[in-house]
This record gives structure tokens, sequence and C-alpha cells, in this order.
């Protein structure tokens, strides 16, 4: 997957997120204090390798992509994020400045509404970069499955997001089997793109 290709999902998930939902909940977040103002205390394998500069994100930007993705796509992809052979974070503060600044707008609000809000719109007390494997499944598979029209489409936005921009880097590839370019072997690479009914995507 090129930049441009990556560019057209994040512009895709921005586009299926309601924003008078998010708007609405996001002024709700700011009068009860809940939106981010702090990112002290990150978890060791969730902050920014040193010799990485941020362009776009912010640090508890940052640390929300990783853990996210770690979740969404499971234990194999988990693994090569937390060893650095794979960074999807990094990869989308590279593409984000070639973007229209509004298309990020909405991204970064259901980032931050994920991270703070707690019980009961979300099944956590804490911030989900704090929070157990085990409640950070639950909070996303709660997403998936919501009456809220918000937060299913805040899980579909993370689907776009999380296996484009790991499957992005050439590290990612050996997962499917394949070690060369995606352009000789385009169904190897569209199926990485593709989602099980099940999720994680892969265990």
């Amino acid at each position: 997957m090129n930049r441009n290709d990556l560019a057209t999902e994040i512009e895709r998930a921005a586009s299926i997120l309601p924003r008078r939902g998010f708007l609405k909940l996001a002024g709700g977040a700011a009068v009860a204090g809940l939106l981010p103002t702090s990112c002290a205390d990150l978890p060791r394998h969730l902050q920014v390798p040193p010799s990485r500069p941020l362009k776009v994100l912010k640090l508890w930007e940052y640390a929300f992509i990783t853990a996210m993705t770690r979740r969404m796509l499971g234990r194999r992809p988990a693994e090569m994020i937390d060893a650095r052979e794979v960074d999807p974070a990094v990869y989308l503060d590279d593409i984000l400045p070639l973007l229209d600044p509004g298309i990020y707008e909405p991204l970064r609000y259901v980032f931050g509404l994920v991270e703070y809000f707690p019980w009961p719109i979300l099944p956590k007390w804490g911030r989900f970069t704090r929070s157990s494997e085990e409640v950070q499944d639950r909070v996303l598979l709660d997403m998936q499955d919501s009456r809220s029209e918000v937060l299913r489409a805040a899980f579909t936005a993370f689907k776009l997001l999380s296996g484009p921009s790991f499957y992005a880097h050439p590290a990612a590839w050996k997962l499917m089997d394949y070690p060369g370019p995606p352009w000789r072997a385009p169904e190897r690479h569209a199926e990485s793109m593709r989602y099980p009914a099940s999720w994680p995507a892969i265990h």
C-alpha cells in the first residue's frame, strides 16, 4: 500500500463518522473535564521512540493508536508492534501532514473520547491506554455491537485505520507468507486489507 492509498483509507475513516454526534459528545466531555489535557505516565510500550519526533500526532494520540491497533489486529501483529518492527502510529503520522487538516479533526475527537470516556458510555473506568488488554478488548467489542451510531462508526473507523497502517509496512507482509512488494502479488496484499466476521482478525 502506497501513501496515496493509505491517505484514501484515512479519508474514508473520517468520512463515516457522524460529526454532529461526535461534536455533541465532545462538548459533554469538555464540560466533564474528560478530554485530554496530559500525556504523562504513558506505558513504556506505548511511548514514542526517542529517535522519531512526531509531526502531527500528540503523545497521547500515538499511545492510543498503538494500543488500539494492537487489540484490533491480534497477537502476532501486536508482537511486531511491541518489537518496533512495525509502527502503525508513526506511519499515520507521516501521512497526516499530506491531508486537509479538517479530515483529521473527527478522528482526533473519537480518539479522545474512547481514550477518556468511562462507564456508562464505555465499559471501563480509567483511560483506554492504562487499561488491561481484557478491558481494551471489551471496550472495542462493545463499540462494535453498540446501539449508538457514533460508537459503531468509531469502531468501523478504527478498522479502516488499523489494518492498512500496519500492512503498509513491508515487515508486516511475512504474516501473509509473502516477502515481496504488493504489486507483484496484489491478491495477497488485498487479502490483508479484508476483515473477517470474527474479531480480532489475526490470533
